[in-house]
């Protein structure tokens, strides 16, 4: 049996396109479609993260179309004409049915066969069956032709012996394997277009592309941070780099100057940005003393370094902007800072420099809420006026989102006069207040396995267990307190399967959801474009040598039903001591909500606590032999006579202690 290839020539290829384009298509739009919401929780309430009008007017002039969504419609519309064009596509069966063709039931016997194909040549005959509109001579042939082969398949004893054996009543025919391609593209006439095109993609666009990615792999840290900024970065930062430096580094990034070119009409020959500047300088002198003079601010050949650091101070005081365009590039300015910061994180953990960390992981914090530290952390709340709040803090009076929401419907009046007679953006200010959420420590402890103390050099491992709280759930706090201090309710049920855990955890296994995961709602963050979950950074370090013990690990599902249990080990002091460390966990989203815990850490040495062991493991002698009388002179006990044996039987069966924990004093700040 010969084989044969054969191109398609019914259309076929058609499903293939079809099946291809689809399996590109439904992905890309699902990812395109699906939001930040799939997720995170619902807004907690009305009103949660609604956008300040300086966003919403920046947001007017985005376009809704972007290149990808051009794409997409390009796509489904050829997925639209491959289907049209599939339509009609007729079925071919590879089963040759004789019965099929001449319209019969199957097991029809001769008589009946030869009755119904009379009724067919009479009908289907070329010299007695008039052509129909569109139908030729070569169609009317072929099909009556395929009429009487069907027609002696079933009656003619060799074809039909064929038909039996090979399943065709022509006999044994060659094998045809199908090419799901057109048959146009080998024709010779096309073959220019064919080859032209291969090179095209193959010799020209993949070389492109694929270089492409190589070279800008390279250019990129793995936090998608040029390399040339993360040198930046590792240049200028230090030890003691407070909030004002950090600005200053993360202004120094390239990624500025390429976005200071998109934005460039900004910044030459408008009047609207030399006015801002203006205002930005004034208020950064009246506010902090401080000045935009440092050495990178003052590089004549970098001038996107000041320009930028306008741009972050202007969102950090909040200061209004008329004009569209500078509004616009403020915002390109935020939203590419918030992620060029991470580079930053990483160049201080290089270091580990405990105190340089928290002021980036502040300035994330800042950055979102657009509020400079100067500021009161209560104009995160919606409404709420910059001099109302910078008085109530400096009068110790309200300081946070969480004090105003416990204050009372008369006090709001009389502290806040923005709010009088407004009683609708007076419900929306508490009902966001009520829901800002505040990190709450429940316990903490760390625990060696299989010692009964800390020994030096040994692996810690450490827990904490943490809640968000606010003003709604504030009630159900001390519920959960008690319940821990109890030894009843959920979370003492984690409790006292954290053996188990521990057990499973160090095999790999982790159950979904034990470590308390819960979805949270998007970040309360009106100033910013740009929509983000709330992380929290935990780490384990010294503020008084300003090391980072245990590097830093981000979570994000943190909710306000459950207890989030975080673990994490690290390896104990090589020296016996009391050693004193703390665990920050940081909002990179949220300011002055931070917990930060004290612990003290026992150290001993193991040999001595082997040697108490082993002065505990001897027995007490009998009171009737030398070494009892010697040590009823010392005032020791001693043993009767007669419990010895019972005490070899007891000392036979004793079993060792399970694993002890060291629980720590935790104090929050």
């Amino acid at each position: 049996m010969t084989a044969s290839y054969e191109y398609d020539e019914s259309g076929q290829s058609n499903f293939f396109v079809f099946t291809f384009l689809l399996l590109i298509l439904i992905p890309w739009t699902i990812s395109s479609l699906s939001k930040l919401s799939s997720t995170t929780a619902k807004p907690p309430c009305s009103g949660w993260n609604s956008k300040d009008e300086q966003v919403k007017k920046a947001k007017q002039k985005a376009s809704a179309v972007n290149f990808n969504h051009v794409c997409l419609a390009v796509g489904w519309a050829l997925l639209g004409y491959v289907a049209y064009r599939a339509s009609f596509v007729k079925a071919s069966s590879g089963t040759y049915d004789p019965f099929t063709i001449l319209g019969l039931n199957p097991g029809s016997d001769e008589k009946s066969i030869k009755r119904h194909f009379k009724r067919l040549s009479l009908k289907f005959h070329p010299d007695k069956l008039k052509l129909a509109v569109n139908q030729t001579l070569e169609e009317v042939n072929e099909h009556f032709v395929n009429l009487t082969k069907a027609y002696k398949a079933l009656t003619d004893e060799t074809i039909r012996e064929n038909y039996e054996m090979y399943g065709h009543p022509d006999g044994k025919r060659e094998t045809a394997m199908g090419i799901a391609l057109p048959k146009w593209i080998v024709e010779t006439r096309n073959h220019g277009y064919v080859v032209g095109l291969y090179g095209l993609v193959f010799g020209l666009m993949l070389p492109y592309l694929v270089g492409k990615w190589w070279h800008g792999s390279r250019k990129y840290t793995k936090d998608q941070v040029l390399n040339e900024s993360a040198s930046r970065y590792f240049l200028n930062l230090t030890e003691e780099t407070k909030f004002a430096n950090a600005i200053e580094v993360l202004c120094s990034s390239l990624e500025f100057k390429a976005l200071e070119s998109k934005h460039i009409r900004v910044f030459e020959s408008n009047q609207a940005y030399k006015k801002l500047e203006d205002q930005v300088t004034t208020t950064l002198f009246n506010s902090t003393g401080g000045k935009l003079e440092g050495n990178l601010y003052n590089n004549s050949n970098e001038k996107f370094v000041k320009r930028t650091a306008i741009l972050i101070y202007a969102h950090l005081f909040r200061i209004p902007i008329s004009d569209v365009a500078i509004l616009k590039a403020k915002h390109d300015v935020i939203n590419y800072s918030r992620h060029l910061t991470n580079g930053m994180q990483s160049i201080t953990l290089g270091y580990n420099w405990l105190s340089t960390y928290l002021v980036i992981v502040k300035l994330q914090q800042h950055l979102v809420q657009a509020i400079h530290p100067v500021l009161s952390p209560l104009i995160q709340l919606p409404h709420i006026s910059i001099k109302t709040a910078d008085k109530l803090a400096k009068s110790n009076q309200i300081k946070d989102p969480e004090a105003f929401a416990s204050l009372s419907e008369q006090q709001k009046d009389t502290l806040f006069p923005e709010l009088v007679g407004q009683d609708l953006i007076k419900k929306h200010v508490t009902s966001v207040s009520e829901f800002w959420p505040k990190l709450e420590l429940v316990s903490s402890e760390f625990k060696v396995v299989g010692e009964k103390i800390v020994t030096p050099g040994c692996v810690i491992h450490f827990t904490m267990k943490v809640r968000i709280k606010n003003a709604k759930s504030s009630s159900s706090t001390s519920t959960i307190k008690d319940k821990t201090d109890e030894k009843s309710g959920d979370v003492v049920e984690q409790d006292l399967k954290g053996e188990e855990m521990e057990i499973d955890e160090l095999l790999g296994r982790k159950k979904a959801g034990a470590d308390g995961e819960e979805k949270c709602p998007v970040v309360h963050a009106p100033h910013v474009t740009k929509d983000t979950k709330p992380s929290y950074y935990w780490l384990v370090g010294d503020h008084k040598l300003n090391r980072i013990f245990v590097q830093p690990t981000k979570i994000s599902e943190i909710g306000y039903s459950k207890v989030r249990v975080l673990k994490t080990t690290f390896q104990a002091p090589h020296s016996p001591g009391l050693y004193t460390f703390q665990a920050y966990i940081s909002s990179d989203s949220y300011v002055n909500t931070d917990v930060q815990a004290s612990m003290q850490l026992r150290v001993e040495d193991k040999e001595a606590a082997n040697g108490n062991d082993e002065d505990d493991d001897i027995s007490e002698p009998d009171e009737d032999t030398l070494a009892g009388q010697m040590a009823a002179m010392r005032g020791k006990p001693t043993k009767k006579s007669g419990d010895g044996n019972d005490s070899d039987d007891t000392s036979g069966t004793e079993s060792s202690a399970n694993d002890s924990s060291s629980d720590s004093d935790s104090d929050s700040d």
